[in-house]
C-alpha cells in the first residue's frame, strides 16, 4: 500500500517481514504488491538463501552478502548516520533486524505510516521498546 510521494520516493507501508523488500522496492520504484508475493516470510534456510536472491536480483547495487555478516558493523544508534542521496539502513537489537530506506536525509520506515527525520524514527522506535544498532547501510 503506497500511502505518500515525497522528493519522488514513494513511501510503501510493509506486510509482515518484509522491510527489506519494502525499502528495496521504495529505492528502486518497483511494484511492492507484485515482488511481495515471492516473498517468503519464514525463515528457513532455503527462504533466507531466496530472499537474498531476490534482493540481489532487483537491486544489483546490493551486497547482501555484506549483510549475511550483521556483526562486522555496529554504531550506536544514537549517533546520525549520514543520510546523504539514497540508501538502505539495517538496524538490528535482540529482537532481530529491520531495514529502512532514506533518500536525501529523510528515512522512509515501512513500519511507519509516513517517512520521518532520524530523530523522529529514533523516537518512534524506543517508543516500541527497541534499542536498535545501525549494522549496515548501503547507497545505490
Amino acid at each position: 500500500m503506497i500511502i505518500a510521494f515525497i522528493l519522488g520516493m514513494k513511501h510503501i507501508k510493509q506486510k509482515e517481514n518484509q522491510c527489506w523488500l519494502a525499502s528495496v522496492c521504495m529505492i528502486e520504484d518497483l511494484d511492492y504488491e507484485y515482488y511481495s508475493r515471492y516473498y517468503p516470510t519464514t525463515g528457513t534456510k532455503e527462504h533466507i538463501d531466496w530472499i537474498y536472491q531476490l534482493i540481489q536480483s532487483l537491486a544489483f547495487w546490493y551486497d547482501t552478502q555484506s549483510v549475511r555478516k550483521l556483526s562486522a558493523f555496529y554504531f550506536p544508534f544514537d549517533l546520525y548516520p549520514d543520510l546523504t542521496g539514497r540508501g538502505i539502513i539495517i538496524l538490528g537489537d535482540n529482537w532481530g533486524h529491520h531495514a529502512v530506506a532514506f533518500a536525501d536525509g529523510l528515512i522512509y520506515n515501512p513500519n511507519q505510516d509516513n517517512p520521518c527525520s532520524w530523530d523522529e524514527f529514533v523516537i518512534y522506535f524506543k517508543s516500541k521498546g527497541r534499542e536498535l544498532k545501525v549494522v549496515n547501510i548501503q547507497l545505490c
